[in-house]
């Protein structure tokens, strides 16, 4: 499960959203068109995962909570001086076992 975390936001981190997209679900692929899950995220935001903090799974609902930290930062935009402010978050996914392979929940 860990390689998916880490792949999924390898993704996110080279600002390869429609990679991102074979990590949701099949339930949410199936009503959700990649291009429409790409148009979420923005292209001026740097992703850097610094850490997999926790993983907690319910065997009886095949659901693990996994808390990652995460880097953040606005892209330079041409014409600002100021130096991008880095910011630390901590995300809490929900990801389902579903017919042995580990799906992000995107309903969160």
């Amino acid at each position: 499960m860990e390689s998916r975390v880490s792949e999924r936001w390898g993704a996110f981190v080279d600002h390869k959203f429609g990679d991102a997209y074979k990590y949701a679900t099949p339930t949410y692929r199936a009503v959700f068109t990649k291009d429409l899950y790409v148009s979420q995220f923005s292209h001026g935001v740097d992703w850097n995962l610094t850490k997999i903090a926790d993983i907690k799974y319910d065997p009886a609902t095949s659901v693990a909570t996994v808390e990652v930290l995460v880097e953040t930062k606005p892209r330079n935009s041409k014409g600002l001086s100021a130096e991008a402010t880095v910011a630390s978050v901590e995300i809490r996914e929900k990801w389902l076992h579903i017919k042995g392979q580990w799906w992000h929940s995107s309903s969160e």
